[in-house]
Order: C-alpha cells, then structure tokens, then sequence
C-alpha cells in the first residue's frame, strides 16, 4: 500500500509504538513521534496494524479521512476497508 501511494505522489509518514524505523519499496518512510498530531495533519490516515496500544477511535476523530483495514474503530467516521 505505501510503495503504491508513494508512486502516485503521496507523501508518508508512520506511527507504530512498536516500530522505529521503516521503509517502503526501498525508501525510509518518516516516523512520526505524535500519532495525534500527525493524524490531523494528514489527508488520510490509514490504520494497517491494529495495537492494543492505540484506542482507534481517537485518531479517526482527529482525522480528515480516517481508513480502517482491521475493523478496530467503532467511529462512524471511519471507512472499513
């Protein structure tokens, strides 16, 4: 999903408590240290990895356009992939 965005001019960032460092088709992808404050600066959001770290009902409320890939979100704002 992020080397396909990243063809079609997206620019990226991630967030994963458990996760430091990532690439995508071989490009570093900034991580971002407030998941907060990157999801109501960002587009769209996509939740990939559901965390019991995260309540996902949070930053779908933060968000512009909130995708949720793992049905983590009881928000109605969010867009179950």
């Amino acid at each position: 999903i992020a080397t396909l965005l990243a063809r079609k001019g997206a620019l990226l960032t991630f967030h994963d408590p458990r996760v430091d460092a990532w690439s995508a088709g071989g490009v570093a992808i900034p991580r971002a240290d407030d998941l907060m404050a990157a999801a109501s600066q960002a587009d769209a959001v996509l939740l990939l990895q559901a965390h019991d770290d995260y309540d996902a009902d949070e930053p779908v409320a933060r968000s512009q356009l909130f995708f949720d890939t793992r049905g983590a979100s009881s928000n109605p704002a969010a867009i179950r992939l």
